[in-house]
């Protein structure tokens, strides 16, 4: 191939990539006037570093939004899963505890090809993870397409793609580390296994990085909400 033919082809790639980008930065900013922002509920950044001032705890490292059903919530993140369990944002003994992100994950986030997300429910709806619950409901899911997550470096975009129920003996969603490609599709299939609703055909692909959030379920007894989403923007 002639230099010539090789500066047009880089010239076209560079073309087509930028016209992407545009698109789905044009897609964004449908969401946002799609979804309003009245309520002042979705922006375009948050700064991070506030609220660990507000907080007084340098593990809060982000905020996780899903409009439709009016969940908002700090994330942290320490070295094991188990201090969140019993510990708020502002880090006070505390039985709700507070949403934290899996220890195994690594910062920033926006590298993840999975993150997971833990926290409490209880059935009055005091706590962020208890409004997971109207997702089982197919109307409300289907008309819940999007969760936001801000970070220090950026908005996360993800579509809320499935949810379902497991037992305590389902554990597929806590893999997080995969030896290749195939060892990550097995998984992804894996994880959309018996999902109640699920969007696109079911189908996740090996260039998809997702986020899970698991919370407790009361019906049926000691069981599990496990909700999979999967990055749209970033």
């Amino acid at each position: 191939m002639s230099i010539k033919r090789r500066k047009k082809r880089y010239h076209l790639k560079k073309w087509v990539k930028v016209t992407f980008n545009i698109i789905i930065e044009l897609a964004i900013l449908f969401v946002f006037l799609m979804l309003g922002k009245k309520d002042n509920t979705i922006v375009s950044t948050y700064d991070i570093n506030e609220l660990r001032i507000k907080y007084d705890n340098d593990e809060v490292i982000a905020k996780l939004v899903i409009p439709e059903i009016n969940l908002e919530t700090v994330l942290t993140k320490t070295d094991n899963n188990d201090t969140y369990l019993e510990y708020n944002a502002y880090k006070k003994i505390d039985s709700y505890g507070n949403p934290f992100i899996d220890y195994r994950n690594g910062i920033p986030l926006d590298t993840q090809k999975q993150i997971n997300i833990y926290g409490h429910n209880i059935r009055n709806e005091k706590l962020p993870f208890s409004k997971l619950e109207y997702l089982l409901e197919r109307e409300i899911f289907d008309s819940t397409k999007y969760l936001f997550l801000y970070t220090d470096n950026n908005l996360l975009v993800y579509n809320i793609y499935a949810i379902k129920v497991i037992t305590e003996a389902e554990n597929e969603h806590m893999r997080l580390l995969f030896a290749d490609d195939n060892a990550y599709k097995t998984h992804l299939n894996k994880l959309l296994e018996n999902t109640k609703y699920c969007r696109d055909n079911c189908n996740l692909d090996i260039e998809d990085d997702i986020l899970v959030i698991q919370t407790c379920n009361f019906m049926p007894k000691d069981t599990y909400i496990i909700v999979i989403a999967k990055k749209i923007y970033y």
